[in-house]
């Protein structure tokens, strides 16, 4: 149970930062878009992260 909440919170925050990295990238910052978008990375990482070791 605990494995499903941890991943469905982390595709949470993934789909929140991708979000707002759109926005920010549409805002005109592509370098603070790029910054947001790599937490969608660490945020999908993470249940494998947690669980792996």
């Amino acid at each position: 149970m605990g494995t499903i909440i941890i991943t469905l919170f982390s595709l949470y925050i993934a789909f929140y930062c991708g979000s707002f990295a759109r926005t920010i990238y549409k805002e005109g910052n592509k370098q603070g878009a790029i910054a947001v978008g790599c937490l969608v990375i660490t945020a999908l990482a993470s249940p494998y992260l947690f669980f792996k070791l």
